[in-house]
């Protein structure tokens, strides 16, 4: 037996992959393969502290720490981060010992809103507003968001998402903790929403002058 020195080769020997994927849902861990060789072009592992791999966003450039881990058996490394912002996108860079590894910023990595979270759900529009007049069409639109805050766009509604719309007429009654802070419902009335745009929308117009309340439940079956 007798002891030897890996031989390291410049960092532009070495080279930066890409994902499975360029495009994955907020929330998704997203992993990269970096390959290191030694001075006779085999695989390596990289000592500690030696690569680091950063995911830099776009705009603002701030960077995003990509966990680096390697397998001794295999000589395989891979940098892994978790994006949550879908309004950025992000390159990503390696560098060992500082200088850049080929293949960093070839290409960019797209974050998409993940899975609609009712609880993230946002309600707007002129059915909301504390008056209005008989006959006046008046609008309730549910703003759909996933669990990280990013909006839900296009024109298909999300699979499995169901928004449910209802104008109710009020009678006062004493506050208790069962009738919705001294409302009571005298009736209901359903409206139908449509999905455009990233929400739903329900339109609705009353003939009656009273106190109503505009009710949203949001369901993800």
């Amino acid at each position: 037996l007798f002891p030897y020195t890996t031989l390291f080769r410049s960092p532009g020997s070495s080279t930066l992959g890409q994902p499975i994927t360029l495009s994955n849902p907020a929330g998704t861990a997203v992993t990269v393969p970096v390959t290191l060789l030694d001075v006779y072009g085999n695989a390596r592992v990289p000592t500690p502290g030696e690569l680091a791999v950063n995911f830099v966003s776009i705009p603002g450039g701030a960077i995003v720490a990509g966990s680096v881990s390697s397998d001794a058996g295999t000589q395989l490394t891979t940098a892994s981060v978790t994006l949550t912002d879908a309004t950025r996108t992000h390159t990503v860079e390696a560098r060992i010992n500082g200088e850049l590894v080929t293949g960093s910023n070839a290409y960019t990595l797209l974050t998409v809103a993940g899975r609609a979270v009712p609880a993230a759900s946002r309600v707007s529009g002129s059915g909301l507003l504390s008056l209005g007049r008989v006959g006046e069409t008046r609008a309730v639109s549910v703003h759909l968001h996933d669990t990280y805050g990013n909006p839900i766009g296009g024109d298909v509604a999300p699979a499995g998402v169901t928004v449910h719309i209802t104008i109710r007429r009020l009678s006062v009654r004493n506050a208790t903790s069962d009738n919705d802070g001294g409302y009571i419902d005298t009736d209901v009335v359903d409206v139908a929403a449509s999905f455009a745009n990233g929400k739903f929308t329900a339109n609705y117009a009353l003939d009656t002058p009273d106190t109503y309340g505009a009710y949203v439940t949001v369901r993800d079956d």
